[in-house]
């Protein structure tokens, strides 16, 4: 192959690279979930790909392109990383979160919990009713008074 042709096929094969990383950058930039991660994966596992069959067949001659390659290469490694650390802190956060949130759920039912037991077992009547004064409940002491039975 002669230098034009050598000089079109490098041409090619650096806008595959550049467009390999693109996508990878498009996709570090969104939020990402485990598949979307693995997508990006597959993005730099593409690129660097890309990237060997550049690499290959380039004599000594070219040392500053294969010099933009490793640079390339890194760069792709690093954003690998940062995703990496980002879905780390975030998988960490979202554990806090999902923490408080059950502890907080818990705290609620247990408040809950007392409330119903007070009015079921106060030894004073009392009626639960909607805006009509329809009767929606009635506490233990209040079915007693008025001789009704609970319903199931």
């Amino acid at each position: 192959m002669g230098a034009a042709g050598l000089k079109v096929e490098n041409s090619l094969k650096i806008a595959l690279l550049e467009k390999a990383s693109e996508q990878a950058v498009a996709l570090l930039h969104t939020p990402m979930g485990e598949d979307q991660f693995i997508q990006y994966f597959q993005a730099i596992h593409a690129q660097m790909a890309a990237m060997h069959g550049y690499v290959v067949p380039l004599s000594q001659d070219n040392t500053e392109q294969i010099a933009e390659l490793l640079k390339a290469i890194a760069a792709s490694l690093e954003s690998l990383h940062l995703s990496y650390e980002e879905m780390q802190t975030s998988l960490e956060a979202s554990q806090v979160i999902e923490e408080e949130l059950l502890e907080h759920s818990d705290q609620l039912l247990a408040e809950r919990q007392r409330y119903y037991d007070l009015f079921q077992f106060s030894p004073d009547a009392y009626l639960l009713t909607d805006a009509n004064g329809l009767i929606l409940e009635a506490n233990a002491a209040a079915r007693k008074l008025l001789n009704i039975r609970q319903n199931p």
